[in-house]
């Protein structure tokens, strides 16, 4: 059975040896790529928050009667306040600095990484 492991372990290692370099650099690429993706998606909230905003207060423009339009209140009272969140968290997003690391250099972003799951 040890012989068997032995053999299984000088395979593994052989592979590796052979791969290594391209997994490393497929491994910094998707690295690259979700930071990226994460940005973009952080930007996209970020504009989907100012348009929401716009339309909100072309909304309060118009002359509100507070007895008639209460409906009108609820939903704009809700509509800002779940505006207000998603504009807390795209300034999260934008603001994490292993996003921008990750963009910089995602070796770093790896070893960042690496130290977080040995921590834990």
């Amino acid at each position: 059975m040890e012989t068997r492991l032995l053999e299984l372990i000088d395979k593994i290692q052989g592979a590796v040896e052979a791969h290594g370099a391209e997994a490393l650099r497929l491994a910094l690429l998707v690295i690259r790529i979700q930071a990226a993706f994460e940005l973009v998606g952080a930007v996209t909230l970020l504009v989907a928050v100012l348009i929401g905003a716009r339309f909100l207060r072309r909304w309060w423009e118009k002359d509100l009667d507070f007895d008639a339009d209460g409906f009108r209140m609820i939903i704009t009272i809700l509509s800002g306040v779940v505006g207000l969140i998603a504009l807390i968290v795209a300034i999260v997003m934008v603001t994490n600095a292993r996003l921008w690391l990750a963009l910089y250099d995602p070796r770093l972003a790896l070893v960042y990484d690496v130290i977080n799951r040995l921590g834990k």
